[in-house]
Parts: C-alpha cells; structure tokens; sequence
C-alpha cells in the first residue's frame, strides 16, 4: 500500500473497504480499525490533504433504541453500549478518522478528513441487504411478518451513497483554500446520507419481492408480534448453538432490527454537501431486485 500512495499520490482519498458484518471478529478488527489508522498513516506520509471515510449510520445505534429523525448530533456508541461488533469497529474507525483531521498554521499542509454514514445500502450489484431480504422469497415464506409494521426505516440507493462521498471530497478539496464559516464546515464532520424517504420496514421488503415476482395478497400474510418473535428466536438460537448448527434463520437481532424504527435527518448534508439523492427509491429497488433475481439464476 505504502508503494501504491508513493508512486500515485492519490487525492483526495476515499477510503471504503470494509469486510461484512458476519466476517469473524478479529478480520472485522484488523481490517475497519487497523487498516483505517494504517492507511491514514500512509496517506499523510503521502502527502494526501482530503481523506472520505465510509462509516455507517449504526454508530449512534444501541440495536434496541428508536432513532426517529435522528441527526449528527447523537453519540457515537462505543464500549458495552454498543452490542453489535462490526458497528464497533466502524465507530472506532470514524472517531480515528475524524480525530486525525487537521489544520496546518500558514504555508503548512492540512490533512482534512470528514466520514459518511449510510444508512441501509443496496442497488445493482447488493451482495449484502437485497439478497438477505429476498431469502424469504426463495424459501417461499413471504406470508409471515414480525411486528405491525409501523417502524419507519431508512435506505440509501448505493448510486446515492457514491454521490455524497463525491460530494464530501469535492468540499474538503474546496476547503483547502480557505476556511468556511462553522455552519458550513466539512472537515472533522460526519454526515448521515440516506434516500431521504424512509418507509414502514416491511413495505419496503415486501417491495423488494414484488420486484422479484411475488404475489402474495395482505390477507394471506401471518402477523407474529414482537414479544412473540423474541421468544421464538432465543429458542432457536439456543437450539441451534446446543446442536453445533451455526446461526439460525431467525434470531433476536433480526427480530429486533425488523421491529425498529430508524430513519435520520440528512439536513446537515444538504446544507453543507449540497447533497440530493440521484436515484429515487422504487426505481432504485426495481433495477436492484431484478438485478440480484438475475444473478441468481446465472
């Protein structure tokens, strides 16, 4: 990596590597929290002035508390607070990042630095949340709901997510000429980034297999409630960790994530980034779904 900075000497640089969330815990580690301050490092020896980070909109989540129209002004959750490993590792790699940003006095080089939290990434290509929600699909259990879909929940089409880290990168560039007012700063900031157009979670999944071909009417369609779900999942996790089976196809964070309500506040980026989605929602789903369905089948 030190070779690759020497010789190209990229600028700005937008850092979005990251393993997925089911990655064992030492790689997530390794990779979200010792790679982001490795390659900090190597930037600033470089001679980089503009480093994005890719965080996630999970940083001020404790996995249990309702986020309704939650901005930047939140915590990070760290420590025993925060539940959920890979979120963990993403909010200590934000606070590095944010932490290293930096104004040089007169004539002296800055290292500008500022991150983007999504919230809910997919779009062509999703080999993460559309194919984990069309599962159901494929199994043929599209009947069955958990809890009354009244949580609201946010996602971001990936074209979209792309688009605000341009943006950011375009500031800080812009931002090494002179500072801006406080309202108006970039560097040393987190943004949340979203499709800005949250919907009840399970209108939005039962979208998605819509867009795959599934035709299963409201009436046809098993309401479990949360309370019930819960126990139902803690069972089978106890009977699948008792059997050596892995995790099962329900478990109590599942349950708790479908039931949640979890949608932010992006006025912060449309203010200071100048940020718009590009690719609306059902579009975005649309050629999304069709996309996974397709490479399903190749």
């Amino acid at each position: 990596m030190r070779r690759v900075f020497q010789d190209v000497k990229p600028n700005p640089v937008v850092h979005t590597a990251s393993p997925k969330f089911d990655f064992p815990k030492h790689i997530m580690y390794k990779v979200n929290v010792e790679g982001t301050k490795s390659l900090i490092q190597i930037a600033k020896e470089s001679g980089t002035q503009n480093f994005v980070y890719t965080s996630s909109a999970s940083v001020i989540s404790d996995a249990k508390t309702d986020l309704r129209n939650a901005d930047e002004t939140y915590p990070v959750i760290l420590g025993d607070g925060q539940p959920e490993f890979y979120v963990y590792t993403k909010a200590l790699a934000e606070t590095c990042v944010l932490t290293h940003n930096h104004r040089a006095e007169e004539g002296g080089a800055h290292f500008l630095t500022c991150a983007i939290r999504p919230s809910g990434i997919f779009g062509v290509g999703d080999l993460v949340v559309l194919p984990g929600i069309l599962d159901p699909y494929y199994r043929g259990r599209t009947n069955v709901q958990i809890g009354d879909n009244r949580n609201l929940f946010d996602f971001t089409e990936s074209t979209n997510v792309a688009h605000g880290h341009y943006l950011a990168a375009e500031s800080l560039v812009k931002h090494q000429k002179g500072l801006p007012p406080d309202n108006m700063k970039v560097d040393g900031k987190a943004f949340f980034i979203t499709n800005d157009e949250p919907r009840c979670f399970w209108d939005f999944t039962r979208l998605v297999w819509r867009y795959a071909g599934d035709t299963m009417r409201p009436d046809q369609v098993w309401v479990i409630t949360r309370p019930w779900a819960l126990l139902l999942a803690g069972i089978l996790e106890w009977m699948f960790w008792a059997l050596g089976l892995g995790e099962p196809p329900l478990t109590r964070t599942k349950v708790r994530l479908s039931c949640m309500t979890r949608y932010f506040s992006i006025d912060k980026a449309k203010k200071r980034l100048r940020y718009k989605q590009l690719v609306g929602l059902e579009d975005g789903l649309r050629q999304a779904a069709e996309d996974c369905v397709l490479r399903r089948k190749a």
